[in-house]
């Protein structure tokens, strides 16, 4: 799970945190009973935090509520390919003192009993900072293209050929290449702790952004892939009841592939993939490991009760759109991911959304500290108390400082039997347009 994001000189921000701590001091009245989670507690270094498990962004359109996505998004993409400045440099060109400067990206996070701290900083020409921490103790620090200290308990000249040779552009004296990516592709067994690091960042971690293609085959491959006999029909189950739950009135799914051998599941990667915007599509090569869908049929009931079959695609986009962030959303609730979706209402009912949001914030549905964090628009959601005063942020706009975000646990007047739609309708909160009339 998140703990926050620390964002400055990317894109539309200048300096913004997201903290998805529990922010109240005092826990609800018999919460350990509640159907809902409040918070869900880790340990790390024997100290507990209280994270939200599920953290909804609302904002005016271009008010970079998308930038905070995106961020962890090319954080991601550093990790895994060589640095490209078209891809992963976007310092704030509004505000112009900053439009040559550094952009650094930082997360803080939980995984494995540990509590992580990973920052990379990018600039023009490759990267200028590269920090990994581990309960408050640095594993390694990279610093203008050298590896400046580690705890790896590894030899240091080991370590120094491999960052040099990997992750330096000798010629230009920069790092183009993250230490994080090479330490566990090229020395795997020396440290646990930067495997932990690395695999929630780049498995545990799903970034779905509106430019991103949310693959309902993927979504669906992702979820049952290496799921056994017993459990595949458990997870079938689980679909068709949330199927029904949802009032698609559609009966079930039928899918099919061309490759027959089931054995082929197995080779399916843990994370769904999601590339930013001109990264190089997987090559020829890449495609033939891939299983290959050719069709998804719904099953729906005629007005005498038998039972007809349409093409996934037939269905409308909010039908579709919904039922691949259901996948999507059940395998992170499987496997205890962290999922962050933009535009998460869009073209689907408020009522669905609510259904979807539950999948995360019910102790029924999310066993394993499974989160989502999205962005929003429909102010309905805000009805209801289905989400607490530590489980929103409102993001403003200006030219001046950026983006910046408002919490209302912040407010230490609000109650929580407040109106949280009209209080932000109102504008109390900031992150509402102004139309001009």
């Amino acid at each position: 799970m998140i703990k926050s994001i620390k964002i400055s000189n990317f894109r539309c921000i200048r300096q913004l945190k997201v903290d998805l701590s529990y922010g109240l001091n005092k826990a609800p009245n018999g919460y350990k009973d509640h159907s809902s989670w409040p918070f869900i507690e880790l340990y790390a270094a024997q100290k507990k935090s209280r994270l939200v498990p599920c953290f909804l962004l609302y904002g005016a359109n271009a008010s970079g509520k998308t930038t905070i996505l995106r961020a962890l998004a090319v954080m991601q993409s550093v990790i895994g390919h060589r640095f490209n400045p078209r891809i992963h440099y976007s310092p704030n060109a509004i505000i112009e003192e900053l439009a040559n400067e550094p952009s650094t990206i930082t997360c803080e996070f939980y995984t494995d009993a540990h509590a992580f701290e990973y920052t990379l900083e990018l600039g023009r020409r490759g990267l200028v900072a590269e920090r990994l921490c581990c309960d408050d103790a640095a594993l390694f620090s990279v610093l203008g293209a050298r590896l400046a200290g580690h705890s790896l308990g590894a030899r240091d000249d080991e370590l120094q050929e491999t960052f040099l040779t990997r992750c330096v552009d000798v010629k230009n004296h920069s790092q183009i290449r993250s230490f994080l990516g090479a330490f566990v592709s090229y020395l795997p067994g020396l440290s646990a702790q930067i495997n932990a690091a690395y695999d929630f960042l780049m498995h545990s971690l799903v970034v779905v952004l509106t430019s991103g293609d949310l693959s309902f085959h993927h979504t669906y491959e992702a979820l049952f892939a290496k799921a056994g006999q017993e459990e595949r029909l458990e997870l079938e189950e689980s679909l068709q009841n949330y199927l029904k739950k949802l009032d698609f009135n559609i009966l079930g799914l039928d899918f099919y592939s061309n490759r027959e051998n089931t054995a082929r599941m197995s080779e399916i990667p843990d994370r769904v993939e999601h590339p930013l915007p001109f990264e190089p599509s997987p090559s020829e090569a890449d495609r033939e490991h891939e299983p290959y869908i050719y069709n998804v049929l719904t099953r729906h009931l005629t007005s005498k009760n038998r039972e007809v079959k349409f093409s996934f695609n037939d269905e409308s986009v909010g039908t579709q759109k919904a039922i691949s962030l259901l996948l999507l959303f059940l395998r992170a609730v499987r496997s205890g991911q962290t999922v962050l979706v933009d535009e998460l209402d869009n073209s689907i009912h408020t009522f669905l959304v609510r259904e979807l949001l539950k999948i995360f914030t019910e102790r029924d549905s999310n066993c394993h500290a499974a989160q989502l964090i999205a962005t929003v628009q429909n102010p309905e959601l805000l009805s209801g108390k289905l989400l607490s005063s530590s489980e929103l942020g409102f993001v403003s706009y200006s030219k001046k400082e950026g983006a910046s975000i408002f919490r209302p646990v912040e407010d230490d007047s609000l109650r929580a039997s407040d109106n949280f739609r009209r209080l932000y309708l109102n504008g109390e909160w900031g992150g509402i347009p102004f139309p001009l009339s």
